[in-house]
């Protein structure tokens, strides 16, 4: 979840504004949509790599692996993937903001057509910089999948089957998606910059969370954990991790024991989230991919809801 602030005034890691959502003629409809002309546009296959969630794609004709992070505001790929897909890169003095803060930026790169699962999108310029090592030789990852290529879509998650689904759907607060019940929904709210938030509650207190599937843990604040009642004689007894996020820098992590988190009609016991300061100003919580685990999860901007089940 990064953000490059010079190109754009940004909130957060590397989202940009979001597309309206629109369907088009002649695209497959599935059963149950058609009330809010929903259009099934593609089924892209998860996989599951140390809970980040990749999906395929492919680069100017070059298949490689990406995250997927409603977390940031734009796609951004790795120096490593514009090298070896010989892309027209523009190196620039920008700046991205994540977890660990500013941090230098790689500048731009064209691109002449991106696919994703049949869906073509051309003439595009991505964001360069350097990402926490999520795959491996054998698969490497070429980078992050933000809210500009996203953010088209209302995106359902099955992370029982393992697939990701993209639907355009035009402006429906009634829109109620397949499968689902109007109870499983509750309210999402779209920021500017694409950014998606809900209300949770931890331990009965209400925070404000960032929908950010880059995320693999959830994590709090010290602000908020420190309102909780956890101490920092709390957090010493807590273990301590270290990870990482966009750019070289890493961040160290308390693992901390919940009693009870709940997002909407949804409630986990004893939920392990991790607390770290979060230089992102009006994010009490990042709401991973942990939260994701087998679930299955329908993001629609377009009704301004997330559907659970």
């Amino acid at each position: 979840m990064p953000v490059s602030i010079p190109r754009l005034t940004r909130p957060l890691a590397v989202l940009l504004a979001l597309v309206a959502l629109a369907g088009c003629a002649g695209a497959p409809v599935r059963p149950g949509l058609a009330a809010c002309k929903a259009e099934w546009r593609a089924d892209l296959p998860i996989t599951t790599l140390r809970n980040f969630l990749l999906v395929p794609a492919a680069l100017d004709g070059g298949k490689v692996m990406m995250v997927v992070d409603t977390g940031a505001e734009a796609t951004t790929i790795t120096p490593q993937t514009v090298e070896t897909l010989g892309l027209a890169w523009s190196p620039s003095a920008t700046m991205l903001l994540g977890v660990g803060g500013q941090v230098p930026g790689g500048g731009t790169a064209k691109l002449r057509q991106m696919d994703l699962g049949g869906l073509e999108q051309g003439g595009r310029a991505l964001d360069v910089g350097r990402l926490p090592l999520v795959g491996d030789d054998a698969q490497p990852v070429a980078g992050l999948l933000g809210a500009d290529v996203l953010g088209r879509y209302d995106i359902e998650l099955d992370l029982p089957r393992r697939v990701m689904a993209l639907y355009a759907v035009p402006y429906c607060p009634g829109f109620v998606p397949p499968g689902y019940a109007a109870a499983d929904g509750h309210d999402l709210q779209r920021v500017g910059g694409g950014l998606l938030f809900v209300s949770a509650e931890i331990d009965g207190r209400s925070v404000r969370a960032l929908l950010d599937t880059g995320a693999r843990s959830s994590l709090v604040t010290q602000r908020v954990a420190a309102g909780l009642g956890v101490t920092d004689d709390d957090l010493s007894r807590d273990p301590l991790v270290t990870g990482h996020g966009i750019g070289a820098g890493s961040v160290a992590f308390r693992r901390h024991r919940f009693d009870t988190v709940r997002v909407g009609g949804v409630t986990v016991q004893d939920m392990t989230v991790n607390i770290a300061p979060l230089p992102i100003a009006g994010v009490d919580m990042l709401l991973g991919a942990d939260w994701l685990t087998g679930h299955r999860v329908w993001i629609s901007p377009a009704a301004g809801r997330l559907f659970q089940r």
